[in-house]
């Protein structure tokens, strides 16, 4: 029925005590001003139990209305029994009823409905009257009140019901919406004083608002300072991380500049795989290239860490490496990697400070003459996969400048394995295989990313850097780069 209508049923209703019905409204604001500042389910909880146990209630439901999806969202209730609101039993058709409260912002009220509304083996309560009360301010549909009854509301509770749904609406909106809190306390305020001659607690009560009311300005003032305390943080903090960023960035095209530019890489080792993703700005990760009368250098390096503290690192090594070249005749990769080695430590002056920097390495030598691949890695391994098969050049395990203790200090040894045609030798980091990610989030793992690289190995190399980057993302997903990723690829 019509809100009108409702009003006009309740006219036709005579009410045998006014006065309890106006004690039984003063409960109500007292309670409202109690609960005002609750968090929304806190505060919808508290007033669907009282108003149920008020009216006697079996069953009682508190509804918010969604503008958006128009439709009932439940957030609260109260029952006689710990299970029976997900046992109750609707009335029939009381979807269409539900639309009509929605829509019209009607009422919907039943009696006699002979509904089942707990049963168990031994006994079962009977529901008689139904009602469902719309809240509205400004005519705008904000809850629902919804009420079972095992008998017929009585006139008394009913004329009670509709006059607390304007309240409780008022206190809702103030609830739901922080801007409004102020018009909430003005509208209990005013309520206050209308039937602060009839009550001398309400007069109390909308003194204590009063006070409220005032403490909130205060603190409201002591925010907006806070605020501009924060703004004035903010943008100092903004303009500290533009300087910052602004430093990196420029790192990050020095490093660029210090790695084997593509044309490099295209004339030095011709057709080849390639996947660079830094977890930073700038990378730990690097790789290098160098030609000399014994063929062609290439190497990829891990450093310890990320970021910047790792490419400072990255960087050391590159000259490092540059240098060896330059004083050394004809090397071999275990010699590169002893004096690499010793170089580091002398520069992090390792045996005095103890320090856990440095690098693992794998670097090969390319004997494109002779057809031969020279290899020697500091805690890092080489693959070469021919025909489906695939040779592990197994590292030395010592990283490069890392103060360790071994039992056995391990020199660094050469390896030398023939060129078979036609295949792919693979150097990495340890950031892919290390990867978070999965359904189960758990690491990439080396035996999964072997897998891979066998099956893509004959691939065109362009295929393999795209099917490397597409599954890497895809294992990734929503979870942080955990580490940086080189993949370097070569066609032997």
């Amino acid at each position: 029925m019509t809100r009108e209508s409702f009003e006009i049923l309740l006219e036709q209703l005579a009410v045998t005590n006014k006065v309890a019905i106006e004690k039984d409204m003063a409960e109500l604001y007292h309670l409202l001003s109690e609960n005002y500042q609750q968090e929304p389910e806190r505060f919808a909880e508290t007033i669907i139990t009282w108003l149920s146990c008020k009216v006697g209630a079996l069953m009682g439901v508190f509804w918010v209305f969604d503008q958006e999806r128009e439709s009932f969202d439940f957030i609260a209730g109260f029952s006689c029994t710990a299970e029976s609101v997900s046992k109750a039993n609707r009335p029939k058709n009381s979807d269409s009823l539900y639309r009509a409260v929605m829509k019209n912002k009607e009422v919907v009220f039943i009696e006699q409905l002979n509904t089942c509304f707990h049963h168990t083996a031994t006994y079962s309560i009977a529901l008689r009257s139904w009602l469902v009360l719309p809240l509205t301010l400004n005519e705008t549909l904000l809850c629902g009140i919804e009420l079972y009854h095992h008998n017929n509301f009585s006139p008394q509770q009913l004329h009670f019901l509709w006059q607390a749904v304007r309240p409780i609406a008022a206190a809702w909106a103030g609830i739901s919406e922080q801007d409004k809190r102020k018009i909430l306390i003005d509208k209990l305020h005013h309520q206050n004083e209308e039937i602060s001659t009839q009550e001398e607690e309400l007069r109390q009560q909308t003194e204590e608002l009063i006070a409220i009311n005032e403490n909130l300005e205060q603190i409201t003032k002591e925010l907006a300072g806070k605020n501009r305390d924060l703004e004035r943080a903010k943008l100092f903090i903004e303009k500290k991380n533009e300087s910052i960023m602004a430093s990196i960035q420029y790192a990050q095209r020095i490093q660029k500049a210090m790695l084997p530019s593509a044309e490099a890489l295209n004339t030095m080792i011709g057709e080849h795989v390639l996947l660079f993703l830094p977890r930073d700005v700038v990378s730990g990760d690097f790789y290098w290239t160098f030609q000399n009368k014994q063929g062609t250098w290439i190497a990829a390096v891990d450093c310890t860490g990320h970021g910047v503290p790792a490419a400072l690192m990255g960087m050391m090594g590159i000259n490092v490496l540059e240098h060896a070249m330059s004083t050394h005749e004809a090397p071999s990769p275990a010699e590169v990697l002893t004096y690499l080695n010793e170089r580091v430590q002398a520069l992090l002056r390792a045996g005095e400070t103890n320090t856990k920097d440095g690098m693992d390495i794998a670097l090969c030598l390319l004997d494109y003459d002779n057809k031969l691949i020279h290899y020697a890695g500091a805690m890092n391994s080489a693959y070469y996969i021919t025909d489906k098969k695939i040779t592990r050049l197994k590292h030395t395990r010592r990283p490069v400048g890392r103060h360790v203790f071994l039992k056995k200090q391990e020199i660094f040894t050469n390896q030398t394995i023939k060129m078979q045609g036609k295949g792919m030798l693979y150097m990495c980091s340890d950031g892919y295989q290390d990867q978070f990610g999965g359904p189960e989030n758990k690491k990439f793992m080396r035996r999964k990313f072997l897998n891979l690289l066998q099956e893509i190995a004959y691939m065109p190399t362009n295929e393999q850097t795209k099917i490397l980057e597409l599954n890497f993302d895809n294992w990734k997903a929503n979870e942080e780069q955990t580490d940086d990723v080189l993949v370097l690829g070569i066609r032997l």
